[in-house]
């Protein structure tokens, strides 16, 4: 709804000539824009029902895929580096060892 308020001051064309918008409100569903015609028509109270969107916050099910994803990706790490440093012969047990 935010939003809403960034039209207040400006100059819009709504139906039989530009208006400025005077006063902007909102309630949960709905934004009401105060319109003052510039021709000296009495002043317009224009109606917008909006439809506000949930708030899509990450859940445990969210928190539970992540962390599937993560120990995927280190398991395939670790594979690629095991595989390489079995090409190279370095899986003895003295691997590390000077």
């Amino acid at each position: 709804m935010a939003l809403a308020y960034t039209f207040k001051g400006q100059l819009i064309n709504l139906g039989g000539g530009p208006a400025v918008v005077r006063e902007v409100a909102s309630s949960s569903n709905v934004v009401a824009l105060y319109l003052a015609p510039m021709n000296g028509a009495p002043e317009i109270e224009h109606l917008i029902s909006v439809d506000p969107s949930a708030c899509i916050l990450p859940d445990v099910a969210d928190g539970v895929l992540l962390g599937w994803a993560v120990a995927a990706c280190f398991l395939a790490v670790f594979g690629v580096m095991f595989l390489t440093r079995a090409l190279r012969g370095e899986t003895g047990g003295t691997y590390g060892e000077s």
